[in-house]
C-alpha cells in the first residue's frame, strides 16, 4: 500500500513540477501581458458583478427591504461603470494600478516612520518600525517612478522562481518514485 501511496505522491508532484515550470515560463516572458489579462479581468468581473447587482435590485418580492432596491441599484449601476472604464482603458489603468500600489507603500512607509518616532520611549525595537518604514517608501517611490520596468522585473522574479521550484519538485519527485518501497509479486510469495 505504501508503494501505490509513494507512486500516487511522485506523480502528483511530477505534475505540479510542469505546471509550475510551465507558468514560470510564462511569467517570465510575458509579465506585462499577465498583468494587462489580470487588470482586464478585473474590469469584466467588476462589470459583471455590477449587472448581477442591478438585476438583484429588481428581482423577487421587496415589501420589507423596498428601500434597499435603490442602493442596490446606484451600487450596480457603479460597478457596471467601473467595469466598463477599466475594460476600455486598460494601458491607463495599468499604470494607475502600479501608481497608486506605489503611493500606498510610500504613505505606508511614511506612517511607520512617524509611529516609530513617536514609539521611541515605549517601544524598544522602534529603530526596525524606522527602518522598515525607509525601505518601504524607498521600494514605493520605485514603483511609482519605473512602473512598466517594475512590473516586468516583478513578472520576471516570480517566473524564475516558479521555475526553480518547479525544477526542484521534479526532482524530488523522480528520487521519491525511485525510493519508494517495491511491491512483492506472487512468485516472491509462493518461495516463502
Amino acid at each position: 500500500m505504501k508503494s501505490i501511496l509513494n507512486f500516487h505522491t511522485s506523480l502528483y508532484l511530477l505534475l505540479h513540477s510542469v505546471i509550475a515550470i510551465l507558468v514560470g515560463i510564462i511569467f517570465a516572458i510575458a509579465s506585462q501581458e499577465i498583468f494587462g489579462f489580470i487588470v482586464l479581468a478585473i474590469g469584466l468581473l467588476l462589470t459583471i458583478s455590477g449587472i448581477v447587482v442591478t438585476w438583484m435590485a429588481f428581482s423577487g418580492k421587496r415589501t420589507k427591504t423596498e428601500t434597499l432596491r435603490y442602493p442596490a441599484l446606484f451600487q450596480g449601476i457603479l460597478l457596471v461603470g467601473l467595469g466598463l472604464f477599466i475594460t476600455f482603458n486598460l494601458q491607463m489603468m495599468e499604470k494607475m494600478i502600479i501608481l497608486l500600489f506605489g503611493l500606498w507603500a510610500v504613505v505606508a512607509g511614511g506612517s511607520q516612520i512617524y509611529y516609530g518616532l513617536l514609539s521611541k520611549k515605549n517601544f524598544r525595537q522602534y529603530k526596525t518600525l524606522i527602518i522598515n518604514g525607509l525601505l518601504l517608501v524607498i521600494l514605493g517611490l520605485v514603483i511609482a517612478i519605473t512602473q512598466e520596468k517594475f512590473v516586468d522585473l516583478v513578472g520576471k522574479i516570480i517566473g524564475y522562481s516558479a521555475i526553480f521550484l518547479g525544477i526542484t519538485t521534479f526532482v524530488f519527485s523522480i528520487i521519491l518514485y525511485f525510493k519508494r518501497p517495491k511491491t512483492l509479486s506472487s512468485n516472491d510469495l509462493e518461495l516463502d
